[in-house]
């Protein structure tokens, strides 16, 4: 399901929630400031994981009655989401109270599901352009090399980033299906590349649930990944 963008450079905030994708920093909620109504406010909750205790205690917070002559922004930032939770999120993101806007920020949007999406704007921060996806040469490499190479690659990965396996492996998927999607036209993908692209959202999605296992599961797309020489 696609995502309506709106540019943020001239808005009026008429939507009650919006999606911001690729970014989760810090430095998001001054970005946003000055794009903002003057007279508004802006809180920003920033999670790691989004399991359905975090979500219920969203949707708690954003139930509150906020000041009705000031419209109040608060920013979600997470790294993932479980589908559980997006569930109990939809009511509030819908109607939420009476001038709150929520504004959701991941570098995993692959993980939302389409009754989410289809609640969200696309917003585009001033500084955003329209630059076309670019193929990471090390996923590239990833796709040609045979798997003992693959696991190897994917060792390093997670040794270069002990504090941040979940994040890493998310983006790590997210590149490689984008990657794949480039490389070849549907009618050209075999069985096990379909089954290989089934894998990879299967292990995006077993990533969003907090005990997920980003070793075991990069290990086993690295082994059911067919080795492609083209791209």
């Amino acid at each position: 399901m696609s995502i309506r963008k709106v540019s943020s450079r001239k808005i009026n905030f008429k939507h009650h929630a919006y999606l911001v994708t690729g970014r989760a920093d810090a430095d998001l909620a001054s970005g946003l400031e000055p794009i903002l109504p003057a007279d508004s406010s802006l809180e920003s909750w920033n999670f790691g994981i989004v399991g359905i205790n975090e979500a219920r205690e969203i949707r708690e917070r954003g139930t509150r009655a906020s000041d009705p002559d000031k419209q109040k922004f608060i920013l979600l930032r997470f790294e993932s989401i479980t589908p559980e939770a997006q569930n109990v999120l939809l009511k509030i993101l819908e109607e939420p109270p009476l001038g709150t806007v929520f504004i959701l920020s991941t570098s995993n949007a692959g993980l939302l599901l389409p009754t989410l999406l289809s609640r969200l704007e696309k917003l585009l921060l001033p500084e955003e352009t329209e630059v076309k996806n670019k193929n990471n040469p090390e996923v590239l490499e990833f796709i040609r090399n045979n798997p003992e190479a693959r696991l190897k690659y994917l060792e390093k990965l997670l040794d270069d980033n002990e504090d941040n396996h979940k994040g890493v492996s998310l983006d790590f998927l997210n590149n490689l299906e984008q990657a794949l999607a480039e490389m070849l036209k549907p009618e050209e993908a075999s069985e096990q590349l379909v089954f290989a692209l089934a894998e990879i959202r299967a292990g995006r999605e077993h990533l969003s649930h907090p005990s997920g296992a980003s070793r075991l599961v990069l290990q086993h797309i690295a082994l059911v990944l067919p080795v492609l020489k083209r791209g």
